[in-house]
């Protein structure tokens, strides 16, 4: 179960997006005086991020083959101030 409703259309249909590429997150955090203690990547999501996701369990989504395991879906990063 998605936290929002797929099923509904939307009235107003204008977005805006930005790219955040990882590079960047991680050189800010850097920057901002964290050291970076994780950085996971993950062929999965726990949201078909795009289209051609196909869901492979309960709540898991890959993209479909030839690309499953070669791109990451997801990440996970763990930064702590330095003290």
């Amino acid at each position: 179960m998605a936290y929002a409703d797929t099923e509904k259309s939307f009235v107003h249909r204008q977005t805006a997006q930005w790219v955040h590429p990882l590079g960047d997150m991680v050189t800010s955090l850097v920057e901002a005086g964290l050291r970076i203690e994780l950085l996971e990547e993950s062929a999965r999501c726990v949201w078909p991020a795009l289209k051609a996701m196909e869901e492979t369990s309960e709540h898991t989504w890959e993209l479909p083959e030839p690309w499953r395991g070669r791109l990451p879906a997801s990440f996970t990063l763990v930064a702590r101030g330095v003290r």
